[in-house]
């Protein structure tokens, strides 16, 4: 019996940039839909989670590959509903793009990837039990300007470091293999929270149990 996930697409535009590309570990080439609602993504190097994601439809864990990942996050499509008939490895899955219409737009296939995913809520165990440092935004287009031009197609691009002195001062930016020193100014991100989100504060979840 066929059962329908539906999800937004802002999910997908969130998550997919941190699918894995590599063959090496197949579970990270797809996208884990949890039965608590949560959407996650991760290549082993950025991870992104998002919770109560999904719209509605999952009744347990699934990992999905997204053979056209440019469709479903084109900036028309509003919603994506994923279509299962088999939830074993391997099954195609159908999807269909949606508009703020609720209307059809497109059309996509999906795969059901062979488990299991990786316990990535392992990571923020550790993160929360410590204290987060204040936060500072930065612009990611102007940060992307200290790279933009530096990478080739034989050179690997070089990491940047950031180093913070105040959320309302430069931060000073350095090139990997480079002298070089750049600056740049942080820009306001109204009241988010520093740290670990609530949802995954688990210090703050076991001193509530207890």
């Amino acid at each position: 019996m066929s059962h329908v996930i539906t999800l937004s697409a802002d999910t997908l535009r969130r998550v997919l940039p941190h699918v894995s590309s590599e063959d090496r570990r197949p579970t990270l080439s797809g996208v884990l839909l949890e039965a608590s609602g949560a959407v996650v993504a991760t290549d082993g190097h950025t991870l992104a989670a998002i919770p109560g994601a999904i719209l509605e439809g999952v009744a347990a864990d699934v990992i999905v590959r997204f053979m056209e990942p440019r469709k479903v996050t084109a900036q028309k499509v509003e919603r994506v509903t994923l279509t299962l008939a088999d939830v074993s490895p391997g099954a195609s899955i159908a999807v269909a793009l949606l508009d703020s219409y609720d209307r059809i737009i497109g059309a996509s296939l999906a795969e059901v990837v062979e488990g299991p995913f990786p316990d990535w809520r392992c990571v923020f165990r550790t993160l929360g039990k410590r204290s987060a440092v204040q936060a500072v935004a930065v612009d990611p287009d102007k940060l992307a300007r200290f790279t933009a031009n530096v990478g080739a197609k034989k050179y690997k691009t070089p990491a940047v470091t950031l180093d913070f002195y105040g959320p309302e001062r430069a931060a000073v930016v350095r090139w990997d293999g480079s002298e070089g020193v750049g600056m740049i100014m942080p820009c306001r991100f109204g009241e988010l929270a520093t740290g670990v989100p609530a949802w995954l504060d688990f210090s703050t979840a076991t001193a509530a149990a207890a």
